[in-house]
């Protein structure tokens, strides 16, 4: 069997007289063995396996043990989602394990699969793991196992789950006699998680046993968990029994047990459901957080929750019943700038002997602070219910109009719209003239955005409250300015980025040459043929498209990557945190463009945190702002030019080429951010004496020769990008 093992030189960026050597290979299944397990049992740390379009039946599951490896079908080089339907792992493992299971502390990636059809779970993984544009779907647990943990997904410690879609996956158990526990049926987590960009639909329990406690049907996490963009919608966890004593439903859509961030996602459509019935006992039952089940410490910001329910009901022909629903969008946390609309929770219950009932917070029920939300046509039914649109909480900045029975309940409010009036300072009561826009129906009517009256809402809001620069009520996408609007602020639908910085190498001055421009290609240069010159995998590989039919500006010194981040902090701000990649074009006065050689770069991202920006060159390090990007009317603008702590890094992130002016390192020939020996020996030494674009071109004069090793390479040996991995 052959294996074609590709030999990448590490050298210690400490010492330069130190070096290691690690080899990295790439093994194909099939072409090098028939199984996914024998090619993990053959690799090394560092190693990926390739696997070609194909259903493969591991027999006991795909087992990963303290390796680092990546693991991906032909969407990892291609980008082309059909290899993701086209490469299926299954299993019917009993043993205890799952279709994939990962132990491992050196980082695994598993990437462009479907996952399905197993007797136990999905993916398993303990460690540090990413779960990457996977399809795990349709797993159904035997239901002989009375406690499920992630059904489709269970991870465990520092993990990242990104761009998957997660469905199907279910327990259903009919006249069941024991006592049923579930956490999470699309994903349980604990730990440090990421879950973003994933869509995680119609999981869920349906169980009839004596006792059941169901929590998160969609996600279930404990520990610190961010989750964001994501659409979740149709879980659900449903308890019931002719016989059942004690049945618990929290959180369909997400169920967060400690502290955790919930950002820009659609929560649609998720319910909870509680029916304990019993002929001469004390059913209790108990349904909570149709959308989203947190406690005080979680953060649920710009969020569309919607058409999300909660029911309970118990009763008995002879003893006490008791049953208690609350919370049918959210149950506590706290909530800012979210729409919050059509959600519902109800509880009935009825004993011969006596019985207990009670139902509150259709959309929502908190302690906690409720600031710019825009709260509508939730509902609260069943037996004593009050707080149809809000129970509990501090409200500020809010539009609260046409829940039932009532729009507020229990809740300090100030400067908010509620239907029917409320008592607190700066609170009106008035129609708030919604209109339709780009995004949604929430918008508020404006004078300066076209419509024929202005919404009481504008500038009615606390004059001392702060919200984000690129919120808008505005159906024209203007951002709020002044004292801020009462409500929701929908998301920019697109931004530009005004971006300058400079390459090393062609610089002469003042300015950048553009020598190459003549023979620059007509398609971006970030999706060479692999391995590129000794490395796996080009930090800036790129397989999107970005392509001209003629380079459109004599100033155009060559193609750059354009990625964003989305993170707090720049040190936190990981690759994992990336949602957009873009080829763009640098001019000779460090400008970043579009490819029409002229406009800025142009994005339809939403930014939960902060944005960071990282510029890619094919022989340069790359670079990442040091700084928050300012933002005015639709654009960011940065400079990372202007001194040593424009660049994260500093000092150590770029170099000053001219007194005054930073620009990026040259001399990096085989993409992976470093200079290093190996852009010599791999890329220099065999291009030597040759003309062209070539990546061994350090001063990016159309020729290879002693001055790019000399004066850009040898400079710069040992550099290395700051860029967060």
């Amino acid at each position: 069997m052959k294996t074609q093992r590709i030999i990448t030189p590490v050298f210690s960026i400490l010492t330069m007289i130190t070096t290691s050597t690690s080899l990295c290979a790439i093994i194909e299944i099939p072409a090098d063995f028939s199984t996914i397990q024998e090619g993990i049992n053959a690799s090394v740390s560092g190693d990926t396996i390739l696997v070609s379009p194909g259903s493969y039946w591991e027999e006991t599951g795909v087992h990963i043990n303290n390796k680092g490896l990546v693991l991906a079908s032909l969407f990892l080089l291609t980008g082309d989602t059909t290899y993701i339907y086209s490469t299926i792992i299954s299993s019917s493992s009993w043993n205890g394990s799952r279709a994939v299971q990962v132990n491992s502390f050196d980082t695994v990636r598993i990437i462009g699969f479907t996952i399905t059809d197993d007797q136990e779970g999905g993916i398993y993984c303990y460690g540090n793991t990413e779960i990457l544009n996977n399809r795990v779907i349709n797993i159904h647990p035997d239901p002989f196992f009375t406690s499920q943990t992630g059904i489709g997904i269970y991870a465990f410690g520092n993990c990242l789950i990104s761009d998957n879609e997660i469905s199907g996956n279910t327990m259903t158990v009919l006249n069941g006699s024991d006592n049923y526990y579930v956490k999470g049926a699309g994903i349980f987590a604990s730990g440090d998680m990421i879950i973003r960009r994933n869509h995680i639909h119609n999981n869920g329990c349906n169980i009839e046993g004596q006792n059941a406690t169901l929590l998160g049907g969609g996600i279930y996490c404990e520990g610190s968990c961010l989750i964001a963009n994501n659409i979740i919608t149709d879980n659900y966890m449903q308890a019931n029994s002719a016989f059942g004593l004690e049945f618990d439903t929290r959180g369909a859509g997400i169920y967060l047990l400690d502290s955790g961030i919930v950002l820009n996602n659609l929560i649609h459509g998720n319910h909870a459901t509680a029916d304990a019935i019993a002929l001469s006992l004390y059913p209790n039952a108990e349904s909570y957080g149709g959308g989203v089940f947190c406690n005080s410490g979680a953060l649920i910001q710009n969020n569309t929750i919607a058409s999300n329910s909660c029911w309970a009901s118990a009763g008995t022909d002879d003893g006490v019943a008791s049953a208690g629903a609350a919370g049918g969008g959210v149950y506590g946390g706290t909530l800012i700038n979210n729409l919050i609309i059509g959600n519902s929770c109800g509880a009935n219950a009825f004993g011969m002997e006596w019985y207990s009932c009670g139902t509150c917070g259709g959309g929502v029920i908190t302690s906690g602070q409720v600031i710019n939300n825009t709260i509508v046509n939730n509902s609260d039914g069943g037996c004593d219910p009050h707080g149809g649109g809000v129970q509990g909480g501090t409200l500020k900045n809010n539009i609260i109009f046409g829940n039932t029975p009532d729009n507020v309940n229990s809740s300090t409010a100030t400067f908010c719209d509620i239907q029917g009036g409320y008592l607190g300072t700066g609170n009106i009561n008035a129609d708030p003239l919604f209109v339709a826009g780009t995004l949604g129906n929430y918008y508020l009517s404006q004078l300066g955005s076209g419509q024929n009256q202005q919404s009481p809402c504008v500038d009615a809001g606390d004059p001392g409250l702060v919200i984000a620069p690129d919120g808008t009520t505005r159906t024209d996408s203007y951002p709020d300015e002044g004292i801020t609007d009462m409500g929701y602020h929908f998301r920019f639908t697109t931004f530009r980025l005004q971006l300058k910085a400079f390459l090393e190498g062609p610089f002469n001055g003042s300015v950048m040459s553009t020598t190459l421009n003549p023979v620059l290609p007509l398609s971006h240069p970030f999706n060479p043929a692999l391995p590129y010159y000794g490395n796996p995998l080009p930090d800036w590989y790129f397989a999107g498209p970005g392509a001209v039919g003629a380079i459109p500006n004599p100033n155009i010194v060559d193609w750059v990557l354009v990625e964003l981040r989305d993170a707090p902090t720049a040190a936190t701000a990981l690759k994992a945190t990336m949602v957009a990649q873009m080829p763009g074009f640098i001019l000779n006065n460090g400008n970043i463009v579009s490819l029409d050689g002229a406009s800025n770069l142009q994005f339809s991202n939403v930014i939960a945190n902060n944005l960071w920006v990282v510029i890619y060159h094919r022989n340069h390090e790359s670079i990442m702002n040091a700084n928050t990007i300012p933002y005015a009317s639709g654009t960011f603008t940065y400079d990372y030019t202007t001194g040593v702590g424009q660049t994260y890094g500093g000092l150590a992130g770029h170099k000053e080429i001219v007194p005054g002016v930073w620009g990026m390192h040259s001399g990096d020939g085989d993409g992976n951010c470093d200079v290093l020996n190996a852009d010599r020996d791999n890329v220099w030494d065999i291009q030597a004496g040759k003309t062209g674009y070539l990546p061994s071109d350090y001063n990016m004069n159309r020729q290879t020769n002693n001055v790019d090793k000399n004066d850009k390479w040898r400079p710069n040996l040992g550099t290395g990008s700051q860029v967060p991995n």
